[in-house]
């Protein structure tokens, strides 16, 4: 049975990487946002025996909540807060492109596993692991993007 889960692990992270890779061709990620998503599910791939935890690695490369606490308090200095604004809206941007990206990337992989394997009480474990690793993209996006920086978001 565990062979057959991370096969199944494997099936899904290689329909998440195509779907990534499409909404790169299609304009619905920039470059720098695809790299970090396939690294991700690279990295996923390579421990396919265990649960996945593709947001984990993803939240390690967004920039810290002291660097924005950090570019937020600079810049409110005049003169040169615009160029920390500047720094300030583009990591957000990238995080929130980054995170969008990873939300509907897992939603259409799941939409994908489930049309293709009809034997639901395996897929169930990748699917729940697949939602958790969600969850946790959501309420980052929640709690660190639009709750702290509602201005911010309202741009972006």
């Amino acid at each position: 049975m565990n062979e057959l889960v991370t096969e199944l692990r494997h099936k899904f992270l290689t329909i998440l990487k195509s779907v990534y890779w499409e909404n790169f061709e299609e304009g619905q990620c920039v470059p720098e946002a695809v790299v970090v998503l396939l690294e991700s599910a690279d990295r996923a791939l390579d421990h396919e025996d265990m649960p996945m935890a593709d947001w984990a690695f993803i939240k390690t490369y967004i920039v810290s909540d002291r660097t924005n606490s950090l570019l937020s308090g600079l810049a409110k200095i005049p003169l040169i807060g615009r160029f920390f604004q500047d720094r300030l809206f583009n990591n957000f941007s990238l995080a929130y492109d980054i995170i969008v990206n990873f939300i509907e990337g897992h939603e259409h992989a799941t939409h994908a596993i489930r049309n293709f394997i009809h034997e639901q009480n395996f897929v169930s474990q990748i699917l729940k692991e697949s939602s958790e690793n969600v969850q946790q993209a959501e309420a980052y996006m929640a709690s660190e993007i639009e709750e702290d920086f509602p201005d911010i978001s309202k741009a972006i």
